[in-house]
């Protein structure tokens, strides 16, 4: 290499200095590929498959929801109806009843 560089400081270019030019890229060009296959290497390892039992979800109410969503748009339409605050609670505790009455329904069927 420092052959190389002592005949490019004299302008001595010959066709001795263009080959070792042209080992000493072959070389670093096979270095750097080197050096870039053992870091893929180190990076990617192979596991084996693990196994990850499957959970079900549950069934489907056979409603599909509805009647809770229908409760909702009646307690809703109750408490537009302007009724006194004591009566807006009770009609609250009314419907939130029905949902739960509904949901320990729904869980039982399944």
């Amino acid at each position: 290499m420092e052959d190389v560089v002592k005949d490019l400081q004299q302008q001595n270019i010959s066709r001795r200095t263009i080959n070792r030019q042209q080992q000493i890229l072959q070389r670093l060009l096979d270095a750097q590929k080197s050096a870039r296959k053992q870091d893929y290497s180190r990076k990617r390892k192979g596991e084996t498959g693990k196994y990850y039992p499957a959970i079900n979800p549950g069934a489907l109410p056979d409603d599909l929801g509805e009647k809770n969503s229908q409760i909702q748009r009646d307690l809703l339409r109750a408490l537009k109806e302007g009724y006194t605050k004591d009566y807006q609670d009770l009609i609250k505790k009314y419907f939130d009843a029905l949902i739960k009455e509904s949901d320990i329904d729904n869980d039982q069927k399944n």
